[in-house]
């Protein structure tokens, strides 16, 4: 599965209430995005994800699920794409 995959199974566990799969996979996605990063030019990559990282968790703190989700899929998946 590959990462736009993944994010959007957790975007549609989020929006189906789901939350307990939704995070078991948000997990999974974070992890499969830090292995997918290339190490070299990593500052670029980071700089360009970091900040809707940064909103994911600010949203996983307020249990707000709906804006986790839709992080994912408007701002992390196609950051995702134009790479």
């Amino acid at each position: 599965m590959d990462l736009s995959e993944r994010a959007r199974e957790v975007v549609r566990a989020f929006r189906l209430g789901e939350d307990a799969q939704a995070n078991s996979s948000l997990v999974l996605l974070i992890d499969a995005l830090a292995a997918a990063l290339p190490h070299p030019p990593l500052s670029q990559q980071i700089a360009r994800i970091l900040p809707t990282l940064q909103q994911i968790l600010d949203a996983q703190l307020r249990s707000d699920t709906l804006w986790i989700a839709d992080l994912l899929e408007y701002e992390l998946l196609p950051t995702l794409a134009s790479q």
